[in-house]
């Protein structure tokens, strides 16, 4: 049945039929907020789904009708709990004095933009709760209960301003103001006059503000169903909506508008899929997101989980340094002085948190024994040897949702350090091994660079290699490291956006095929055995995924070269958010194309391999019949090697009748069936995959590839500059690899003039569904 398709724009519909279509921001936290047209049974439903971070029934307006639905939420204590609404119940209870009488308290915790770990160390030091003991060290407490003031401005100083600026119209408000202009409205059902009018304006305007900001910069999102006229989700989505007219872009909203249909179980991307639809109001959903308050001028960006508060680890910094200096360290419930939360232990001498290392600090026990290696081999060159240094930069924080797993990070460890042992037995210089963390998903970049940068003279630091997956902030850390003249030999990044120096003075490489190279290499394979104007289309829209992005209009571009008109539509998710992509959020896809599907067919898939090409396999062995005995044909990029192959993926492929074929970017066994051409590549191959199990044994996992690369990158990078000799520089280094042609373990190798290898030979691979023997080379492909 015909949908209307979610359209964008800052106002009626009507005034706006064809605005622009809706795309969710980055990993919101996605509130439902229902109206009186939902059913008790459709609400019960609701508030169990897991497909919102809250679900927020309001009701009809019945007390005090003529105030604004920010005045009401103001005397709802029970609703201003809940997220989106805490940071204004934080501004409610410190303008009606409910928070604890010290002023500086008032302050500095009622306006705290920041998470509780703070606060709860604070209530440690004050014994501010019964429930609290504190520290438990009885002479501590009064010099650390003096201290408390000027912590609190440590962790809430900067808080305060950002919230002053967010809730206040002309910069002339602040707390006092607020509570002034709170105490000029009588209790009780006093006249109104114009004093009091003019108060609850303000509030009003304040707390009205104060949402806004709430949800931009905690990234919340509001969908609205099942509104009424009279109800307060009415009057709240009118409020926004109005609000959205008004802003520079800051604010979006977004409609489904049209009663006459019944709105599809899946409608937003699959997150309404739980929402039962009827055929009038329960067809209208509204969306509301916000960046940014009206006449903003910067857009406000909103804080990710899963990024650790700045002033939370000020604030407990600060009370380390001083009971250090007391002499004690006895926090209640304690911190662990050497977990950083990231792979590598504290700075011995500093303290301080460390992004790089020469491996002997590693506690992550996914990638202790790689690291070992490294310790060792570094170890074992004399401080009086001539050496350089080469850097091997992957994500090594890991939090559940980046590209690649820890094992996939491992093995590129395993590679680097196999190369290194290697060129250094009994060769000169030697080369150094640093590894360097760019936090989850390389989001913590900018300061991995800074910390290679410091190291480029102290350690003869001349390249860095690794990178392993094409995230956009991977690119920038690649231009970082290019404007700084550093060389960089990318060792499985194949976004096509990820190199964009200059051909005269770029320094920035990769080992492994870009994915325009990858999606000819795929539409090369259909040719040969089906049609490719046939193929269905499922992608990511993550536009913060490079791989992702590229993969997909490359192979889209093959399509349109091939002069296709009648293409199966292609099918979009969002992938952004890793908790949501489950099998469920394939169904309406599925479903979808079991309605085109009339014979075996192709499948084209451009994600996040890891997570949701086995979520999109589940959805499809719960195809019914007809439709489940066409085969499908899955063929995606090089991402595949990272899907986890267990054993409920196996039988999910046999129940789905698919099979999966993905392009390998190495394998130890693509020279098998080749010509004697490439028996130079045979042979170096049989070294890099002998070297690696002789190291690292059953540990190597050489069938994904991502060793294998890792070794070949480290290694031309590595012998390169060892042949130059102990005058070796990141600029003599650029120039030979700019003009170097030679033969390498996974084939020819040139590059052009942004560092893409040119006429890359990739494998085609096969997933099989024996768990002991899992990956089958199919073919081997050459792309220009």
């Amino acid at each position: 049945m015909a949908t209307t398709t979610p359209r964008a724009g800052n106002g009626d519909p009507s005034e706006n039929p064809h605005s622009q279509p809706y795309t969710r921001a980055d990993r919101p936290r996605l509130i439902l907020v229902t109206g009186t047209a939902i059913d008790d049974r459709t609400l019960g439903n609701l508030l169990d789904t897991r497909a919102f971070a809250a679900v927020i029934p309001l009701g009809s307006n019945e007390t005090r009708p003529e105030s604004s639905i920010w005045e009401r939420f103001a005397d709802r204590p029970e609703l201003a709990r809940q997220t989106p609404f805490k940071l204004l119940a934080l501004m409610l209870d410190a303008v009606r004095g409910n928070l604890e009488s010290d002023g500086s308290a008032l302050a500095y915790e009622a306006l705290a933009l920041t998470r509780d770990k703070p606060s709860r160390f604070l209530d440690a030091l004050n014994r501010g709760s019964q429930d609290n003991a504190g520290i438990g060290v009885g002479p501590l407490q009064f010099p650390l209960k003096g201290l408390a003031i000027p912590l609190r401005w440590i962790a809430f100083g900067a808080a305060r301003k950002r919230l002053l600026k967010l809730t206040t119209t002309d910069g002339q408000w602040d707390l006092d103001a607020v509570r002034q202009a709170a105490h000029q409205i009588p209790e009780g059902d006093s006249e109104p006059n114009r004093t009091t009018d003019w108060a609850r304006q303000e509030l009003a305007n304040t707390y009205r503000r104060s949402f806004i900001a709430d949800c931009a910069v905690n990234g919340i999102e509001l969908v609205f169903a099942g509104i009424a006229d009279g109800d307060e989700a009415y009057e709240l989505a009118s409020a926004l909506r109005a609000e959205s007219r008004q802003s520079r872009g800051q604010l979006h909203y977004y409609e489904h508008h049209d009663p006459s249909q019944r709105a599809r179980t899946g409608e937003l991307f699959g997150l309404l899929r739980q929402l039962r639809t009827g055929p009038s109001r329960f067809a209208e959903w509204h969306h509301f997101g916000a960046t940014g308050l009206s006449g903003d001028e910067q857009p406000i960006t909103a804080r990710r989980s899963r990024v650790r508060a700045a002033v939370s680890w000020t604030a407990v910094a600060v009370v380390l340094v001083v009971i250090a200096a007391l002499g004690v360290f006895a926090l209640g419930g304690g911190f662990e002085p050497d977990s950083c939360g990231e792979p590598f232990t504290r700075d011995e001498a500093s303290g301080d948190c460390l992004r790089l290392s020469e491996g002997g600090n590693c506690v992550n026990p996914a990638l202790k024994q790689a690291c070992d290696a490294v310790a060792r081999q570094n170890e074992a060159i004399g401080d009086d040897e001539d050496s350089f240094t080469v850097a091997l930069a992957l994500s090594m924080t890991f939090e559940g949702d980046d590209a690649n797993s820890p094992d996939d990070i491992a093995n590129q460890i395993q590679g680097a350090a196999a190369a290194q042992a290697l060129i250094n037995d009994d060769q000169y210089p030697k080369v150094r091994l640093l590894l360097t963390d760019l936090g989850p998903s390389n989001e913590e970049w900018a300061e991995a660079a800074e910390a290679l940068v410091d190291q480029r003279r102290e350690a003869n630091l001349i390249a860095v290699t690794g990178l392993s997956a094409s995230y956009e902030a991977t690119g920038l850390f690649i231009d970082r490291m290019n404007r700084e003249g550093l060389v960089v030999m990318g060792s499985t990044i194949t976004g096509d956006n990820m190199l964009t120096g200059d051909p005269e003075t770029n320094s920035a490489f990769r080992m492994g095929p870009t994915n325009t190279q990858e999606a000819l290499a795929l539409a090369s394979f259909v040719r040969e055995h089906g049609d490719l104007c046939s193929v269905f289309n499922v992608s990511d829209t993550d536009r913060s995924y490079d791989y992702s992005i590229t993969l997909n209009e490359s192979f889209q571009q093959q399509q349109v070269d091939e002069g296709c008109t009648d293409s199966p539509r292609p099918f979009t998710y969002n992938g952004s958010d890793i908790s949501e992509v489950n099998p469920s959020l394939f169904e309406e896809t599925v479903a979808a194309m079991c309605q085109e599907v009339q014979e075996d067919s192709y499948l084209f898939f451009a994600g996040l391999s890891r997570f949701a090409l086995p979520s999109l396999i589940r959805s499809l062995s719960l195809r019914e019949q007809p439709c489940l005995e066409q085969r499908i044909t899955i063929i995606t990029g090089d991402n595949a090697s990272s899907v986890p192959r267990e054993r409920s993926l196996v039988s999910d492929m046999r129940a789905a009748n698919v099979d999966l074929y993905y392009i390998g970017l190495a394998h130890p066994d693509q020279w098998a069936e080749a010509g004697p051409e490439h028996d130079s590549s045979a042979a170096q191959m049989k070294s890099a995959a002998d070297q690696l199990q002789h190291q690292f044994g059953t540990n190597a996992n050489l069938a994904n590839g991502q060793a294998l690369m890792s070794y070949e990158a480290f290694r031309l990078v590595a012998l390169i500059a060892q042949g130059q000799g102990p005058t070796v520089t990141a600029d003599s280094l650029a120039d030979e690899l700019r003009g170097f042609s030679g033969i390498t373990a996974t084939g020819p190798l040139e590059f052009d003039g942004h560092g893409n290898p040119i006429s890359k030979t990739m494998t085609v691979l096969a997933a099989t569904t024996d768990v002991e023997d899992p990956v089958e080379v199919i073919d081997l492909v050459v792309s220009g």
